[in-house]
C-alpha cells in the first residue's frame, strides 16, 4: 500500500485538529491539553494497529508531518478555503478538485471545437463551391453565406459559450458563497463590446481608453488583476466608466472605507436594464470589488512567416500592434475584495483564455481572414 495516495487515512486529522485549535485562538489551555491528551490516545491506539501490518508507517507519518509543518507556515495569501488550508488530506482533495476542473473543461472543449471546426468548414465548403461555379448564382452565394454566419453566431452564444462558462464556474464554485461573473469582450470599430456575458443585465460598450483593465491588456498584451478596486481608485489607479471614481475618493477620504454594500453600490452609475429598458441601480453582483482580465491572443507563439502575415499577427517589437494580436478578452470579477489568488488563477484563466481564443480563431478563419467569404460578402453587397 502506497500511504501517501491512501485517502482518507484513519488518523489524518488528529495532528491538524490540534494545529487548527490552536490557531483559531480562544481555546482554554485546560480545553488544548485534554484534545491533545485525546489525541495522543487515539494515535497511539492507530498507530499501534497499522504498526502491526505495515512496515511503511513511520515514513509516511514523517512525509505527513513534514506536509503538514510546511502549509501551516506558509504564508497566508495562500488562496484556499480555511477549512483545507492546513489539512493536508483536504488540501489534496481541493487541488485534486481544481485538476479535474481543468481536465474536463480541456476534454470537453476538444470535442466541442472538432464538431465546430468541421461543421463551419463544411459551410464554408458551400460558399466556396458556389463561387468558384461555372455560373454563380449571386442568391445561392448569400444564402450560404447568412447561413455560415448565422450557424456560427448562434453556435457561440448558445452553446460555446455557456458551456465554457457552467465549467469555469466548477472552477471557482468551492472559494466563495458567490461565484465570479464572467464576460468576453471583443474589439470592434475602436470599442470594446461584450460577445458573452452570463448575466446580462446590462450591456457595457466602452472605448478604448476608457478602463483601467482592458487598456492594461491590450496596451501591455499580459493578464490585469485589481483585488480592491475602491483603494486603487483612491489611488488613481483604476478608472471604470460605470464608476463615479471623485465620490469614492470622497467617501474614503470621510470614512476610511466602505462600511455597506449600499455606500460602495452608490458610487455605481445606473445601468438600463437590457429587459426593461429602465435607468435603476445596479445589482450588488455587478458592483465588483475584484476582477481579472486575460487576454486572448497568439502573440507569443512561434508561427511561420506565412501563418503570422495571413493572420496579421505581430512580433513583439511592434509595440503599437500589439492589440491587433489580441482576440478577445475573457474577464472575470468579484463583488468582494481580495477574491482572486493571482498566481492560481493567472495559470487556470490563461487555460481557459486560450482554449477559448481557438473558437474565435476558427471564426477568423473562415470569414475576415477567408479570400473566399470576402469575394461572397462583395458579391452580395453589389
Amino acid at each position: 500500500m502506497n500511504f501517501k495516495k491512501t485517502i482518507p487515512w484513519v488518523f489524518s486529522g488528529i495532528g491538524i485538529f490540534i494545529l487548527n485549535l490552536l490557531r483559531e485562538g480562544g481555546i482554554s489551555v485546560r480545553a488544548v491539553a485534554i484534545s491533545a491528551l485525546f489525541g495522543l490516545i487515539v494515535a497511539g491506539i492507530v498507530a499501534g494497529i497499522v504498526l502491526s501490518w505495515q512496515r511503511g508507517f513511520f515514513s509516511f507519518l514523517n512525509y505527513k508531518l513534514r506536509e503538514t509543518l510546511k502549509y501551516f507556515s506558509a504564508p497566508k495569501k495562500l488562496f484556499t478555503p480555511p477549512a483545507v488550508q492546513y489539512d493536508c488530506f483536504k488540501f489534496y482533495e481541493y487541488h485534486s478538485n481544481t485538476l479535474r476542473c481543468l481536465n474536463k473543461f480541456i476534454c470537453d472543449n476538444q470535442g466541442m471545437l472538432a464538431d465546430f471546426s468541421y461543421s463551419v468548414a463544411e459551410r464554408h465548403k458551400l460558399v466556396k463551391n458556389q463561387i468558384q461555379a461555372s455560373n454563380p448564382n449571386p442568391a445561392l452565394i448569400k444564402k450560404y453565406s447568412n447561413e455560415l454566419r448565422d450557424y456560427i453566431n448562434n453556435k457561440l452564444t448558445t452553446t460555446i459559450f455557456p458551456m465554457n462558462h457552467a465549467l469555469m464556474m466548477s472552477y471557482f464554485n468551492a472559494r466563495s458563497a458567490y461565484l465570479p461573473r464572467i464576460v468576453i469582450k471583443a474589439q470592434k470599430g475602436g470599442k470594446i463590446i461584450d460577445l458573452y456575458r452570463d448575466a446580462p443585465e446590462y450591456s457595457s460598450p466602452q472605448e478604448i481608453g476608457e478602463s483601467s483593465g482592458s487598456d492594461h491588456v491590450l496596451n501591455k498584451e499580459k493578464w490585469f488583476v485589481c483585488n480592491d478596486i475602491p483603494a486603487a481608485i483612491k489611488d488613481e489607479m483604476y478608472k471604470n466608466p460605470r464608476i463615479d471614481c471623485v465620490k469614492v475618493r470622497r467617501h474614503l477620504g470621510n470614512h476610511g472605507s466602505f462600511q455597506s454594500d449600499t455606500d460602495w453600490i452608490d458610487c455605481w452609475y445606473e445601468n438600463e436594464n437590457l429587459k426593461t429598458m429602465v435607468r435603476s441601480k445596479p445589482s450588488p453582483e455587478s458592483c465588483y470589488k475584484s476582477t481579472l482580465i486575460i487576454p486572448m491572443t497568439l502573440l507569443r507563439n512561434k508561427f511561420s512567416e506565412q501563418f503570422r502575415k495571413h493572420f496579421q499577427i505581430p512580433t513583439l517589437n511592434d509595440e503599437d500592434e500589439l492589440s491587433r494580436a489580441i482576440y478577445g478578452l475573457l474577464c472575470f470579477d468579484h463583488q468582494h475584495a481580495n477574491y482572486f489568488e493571482q498566481e492560481l488563477d493567472e495559470k487556470a484563466g490563461y487555460i481557459f483564455a486560450d482554449v477559448i481564443s481557438l473558437y474565435l480563431i476558427n471564426e477568423l478563419m473562415f470569414t475576415s481572414y477567408s479570400q473566399t467569404y470576402q469575394r461572397a460578402i462583395k458579391i452580395v453587397d453589389t
